[in-house]
């Protein structure tokens, strides 16, 4: 009777590390397609991005060239937000470590280890016209 028990209890033990086992896989897929997601709306925001530089080149009116970016900085923002899910594991983003909200500014260094920073963080009221460039790299620039 006591090894029956003994027997039991590894056949448990057994199949209970067995799930644990296919839950660490499970969850280390899930945590790559996460990061492949991030990855491909880093991509695709910097591609929007890429595509606003050739448009600012022709030379129309100030106001018409101001409403425009606006307008594209808008679209961007309101893409990237109605495409994400909401995720309580969100990246975060700023010197200020939240999450994004509102209007965001992309520094153009592309090694930049923050990447993205709310207007009201680093003192914008709009987007900024031609390459913007944070704090970090604007003296890391300097330095060079």
């Amino acid at each position: 009777m006591h090894s029956r028990k003994i027997h039991l209890a590894e056949k448990q033990y057994d199949m209970i590390d067995g799930k644990i086992n296919n839950l660490d896989r499970d969850w280390a897929e899930f945590l790559d397609m996460q990061r492949q997601t991030a990855i491909d709306e880093k991509n695709r925001l910097y591609e929007a991005a890429a595509e606003l530089e050739p448009s600012s080149l022709k030379r129309k009116p100030a106001s018409s060239r101001k409403e425009k970016k606006n307008e594209d900085y808008k679209a961007i923002r309101m893409a990237n937000i109605s495409d994400m899910p909401i995720d309580p594991n969100e990246p975060r983003y700023c010197t200020c470590n939240q999450v994004s909200f509102g209007e965001m500014v992309g520094c153009d260094n592309k090694n930049c280890k923050v990447e993205w920073f709310h207007f009201q963080c680093v003192g914008l009221t709009e987007p900024p016209t031609g390459k913007w460039f944070c704090e970090a790299c604007s003296q890391a620039r300097k330095k060079k």
